[in-house]
């Protein structure tokens, strides 16, 4: 079995099994990333998190959400009304 991981060097951007892409990893590795996710923290309304490669989790502030505006207030906001 080939298990595998890609980074852009600090984080991890994806990870499994088969495939031709990413790093080859070992089996232990890649239970070991599966252990990090399953140990996630909790998301909040403003922190999510990225598993680094050195497989802690770095909090990262999410941006507020907008509002939901209805289909005529998105019509105008793109046809040139409101903004």
């Amino acid at each position: 079995m080939r298990y595998f991981m890609d980074t852009d060097g600090e984080y991890i951007l994806s990870y499994g099994i088969g495939g031709a892409g990413g790093e080859e990893i070992t089996e232990e590795r890649y239970h070991a990333i599966l252990s990090a996710v399953e140990a996630m923290p909790e998301e909040t309304e403003s922190t999510t998190y990225r598993l680094k490669a050195d497989l802690t989790w770095e909090p990262v502030a999410v941006d507020p959400v907008a509002p939901d505006i209805g289909a005529d207030e998105a019509c105008d906001i793109i046809f040139g009304g409101a903004i």
